[in-house]
């Protein structure tokens, strides 16, 4: 018997429980990678510059309740919850293990222990919210996990739950260009592909024309605001705005 089907049970995907057992649904494997340094390396010392621009987002927009959409390693969910924290955080994720680390990291600062209760088991497919819940949403390096059918649905999901004027913020990694090392050289691209099978579909996508995609099957429409480029353009920070 094949390991991933050993965590293919209690609601996880299958395409989750195969690819990424060992990252996000094997006790031991969450507490391994979710550890700073760690984090830092796999995005190549990039890590703070993705957070500090998702964070700047929130700083701007000033959300009265935002749904991070899939539980994340490092001090995202903490950081953020710590910038809306006179406001309302929410957080949901297909596994316990996740839930159970941001829980620990919100109930750690004082001023973000109120949002623990705020952390539900839901696949990201099919969200229990009502439509028009959220002011902004946020997807934070889940993307370029998902299958291409999934990563639609889930969008759509996004898409359907902010309201009308509200933003959906996503930090990801950047479309493939013709420039970037990682994207012209065979060997980081092969490596980055076997351990990330989703990824090399994901950034020959345009997210904006998915996002647009996605809205119309939820009578919505999508504004692309702007992207901040990171790593000369291996990952990226964009803001769009619902309509």
């Amino acid at each position: 018997m094949a390991i991933w089907k050993k965590f293919h049970k209690d609601g996880i995907p299958e395409y989750l429980a195969r690819n990424y057992w060992w990252a996000y649904v094997w006790s031991f494997g969450i507490w391994f990678w979710d550890h700073q340094p760690i984090v830092n390396m796999i995005l190549f010392g990039n890590y703070r510059k993705l957070i500090n621009a998702t964070v700047a987002r929130y700083r701007k927009l000033k959300p009265q309740n935002t749904l991070q959409i899939s539980g994340v390693y490092g001090r995202i969910t903490p950081e953020l919850a710590l910038e809306l924290k006179d406001n309302d955080f929410h957080l949901v994720d297909i596994t316990n293990g996740q839930l159970v680390s941001a829980r620990k990291k919100l109930a750690a600062q004082k001023e973000t222990e109120k949002f623990a209760g705020n952390l539900s088991r839901m696949n990201a497919e099919n969200m229990a919210y009502p439509d028009n819940s959220f002011d902004s949403v946020l997807i934070f390096f889940l993307l370029h996990e998902l299958p291409p059918d999934v990563r639609k649905t889930i969008l759509a999901e996004a898409v359907r739950v902010v309201k009308p004027g509200g933003s959906i913020i996503v930090t990801e990694y950047g479309e493939r260009t013709k420039t970037h090392f990682f994207h012209t050289f065979f060997l980081s691209r092969w490596i980055l592909g076997y351990f990330e099978p989703f990824v090399p579909a994901f950034i020959a996508e345009n997210l904006t024309d998915n996002l647009n995609e996605s809205a119309k099957t939820v009578n919505k429409e999508i504004e692309h605001i702007d992207t901040k480029i990171i790593f000369r353009g291996f990952y990226r920070n964009a803001e769009f705005k619902v309509k």
